[in-house]
C-alpha cells in the first residue's frame, strides 16, 4: 500500500473514496461474455474479499487500510454488481464463482494460494469460489454468510424505493434500512455509509437473496477442504436469535470450525468494527501459509 493512510472521516464520501483508492491499483479481467474490476491494495499473501448483496467492494472500505497491512487484498465487484459486468444468465452461485475463479487465475496464476473472506452474500460465493479453485484456499473466513439454510432472524421490512421518491425520501429510507440491516448502533449510519449504500443498490443487477436464502453454501463447504473460520455479529438482524444455528451448521461440516462472534457488532461487522474485524481476521488466518 503505498501512500499516506486516508482518514475516511475527514472527506466528504466520494473523496475519500477515491483518495483510498489511490493508494493501491486496479485490473480487470474477463470471463465469458464481461470483465470484472477489481481493486487491490497491500502486500504479503493474497486474500480476496468478496462483497454482500447489493454491494460492491466498498462493503469492506473502512477494513482495507486496516487488512492491508498484513495481506495483498484483491477486491472485486463481483459480476452484477458495481462496475462489473453482469453474468450469462441463468443467474447462479456456481456461475459467479466460476468468472471469479477465472479472474483469480488471471492476476494470481494458476498456482498461487490465497485466502477468502465472504461477506454476506459473498460469503455464500466464497463457498462455491473455494470449490472451483480445488485445493489453492488455504483459509475461508465467513463473515455473517447466507446460505446455510438457517432460520434467518425476523427484522421490519425493509423500505423499497421507487422512481416517485424525492432524493430525501431515497436518503431517509436508505438511513432506515442500513438502521434495519446492516448496522446494530443507529448513530454509525454515517455520510460515507449513505453513500454507499445509494452507489450500491443503483448498480447491482443479479437478486442475490433467492440464494442467500438456500442451503446452497452449506452444500458447497461440503466439498471444501480449507480450514474453515467464521465471524458474526453478536447482534446480527440477519441471524437474530438463530445466531448458534449458524454455528451448529458450520461444526456439523467442519467439527473444527473457529467461530467467533464479535460483541455488540450488527452485520456489516467489518464497517461498524473495523480494527476490531480486521484484527480478528489476522488473528484466524494464521496458518502455517497465512
Amino acid at each position: 500500500m503505498t501512500g499516506t493512510a486516508v482518514d475516511l472521516d475527514a472527506y466528504p464520501p466520494a473523496e475519500a473514496l477515491a483518495r483510498l483508492c489511490a493508494l493501491g491499483s486496479e485490473t480487470r479481467t474477463g470471463f465469458a461474455g464481461g470483465r470484472i474490476v477489481w481493486r487491490i491494495w497491500g502486500e504479503g499473501p493474497p486474500l480476496i474479499l468478496l462483497h454482500g448483496g447489493y454491494g460492491t467492494w466498498m462493503h469492506w472500505v473502512r477494513a482495507i487500510q486496516p487488512l492491508a497491512g498484513g495481506f495483498r487484498l484483491l477486491v472485486p465487484d463481483m459480476p452484477g454488481f458495481g462496475e462489473s459486468d453482469a453474468p450469462p444468465r441463468p443467474h447462479s452461485a456456481e456461475g459467479i464463482a466460476a468468472a471469479l475463479a477465472e479472474g483469480v487465475t488471471q492476476v494470481l496464476g494458476t498456482d498461487a494460494h490465497l485466502a477468502i473472506a465472504g461477506f454476506s452474500f459473498g460469503g455464500v460465493i466464497s463457498g462455491h469460489l473455494a470449490q472451483a479453485l480445488a485445493g489453492r484456499v488455504d483459509g475461508l473466513v465467513l463473515a455473517g454468510a447466507g446460505g446455510l439454510g438457517a432460520k434467518r432472524g425476523d427484522m421490519p421490512d425493509l423500505i423499497p424505493r421507487h422512481p416517485g421518491m424525492t432524493a430525501a425520501e431515497i436518503a431517509a429510507a436508505h438511513r432506515r434500512n442500513l438502521e434495519i440491516l446492516m448496522l446494530s448502533d443507529p448513530s454509525l449510519v454515517d455520510e460515507l455509509a449513505l453513500h454507499i449504500q445509494h452507489r450500491n443498490t443503483e448498480q447491482h443487477r443479479v437478486k442475490s437473496r433467492p440464494f442467500s436464502m438456500t442451503d446452497t453454501l452449506a452444500r458447497a463447504l461440503r466439498k471444501v477442504g480449507a480450514p474453515l473460520k467464521a465471524i458474526w455479529g453478536e447482534r446480527d438482524a440477519t441471524a437474530g436469535p438463530y445466531l448458534r444455528q449458524r454455528e451448529e451448521i458450520l461444526r456439523g461440516i467442519d467439527p473444527d470450525v473457529d467461530f467467533r462472534v464479535m460483541p455488540g457488532v450488527g452485520h456489516w461487522a467489518m464497517y461498524e468494527a473495523p480494527d476490531e474485524f480486521a484484527a480478528l481476521v489476522k488473528t484466524l488466518l494464521k496458518s502455517p501459509r497465512y
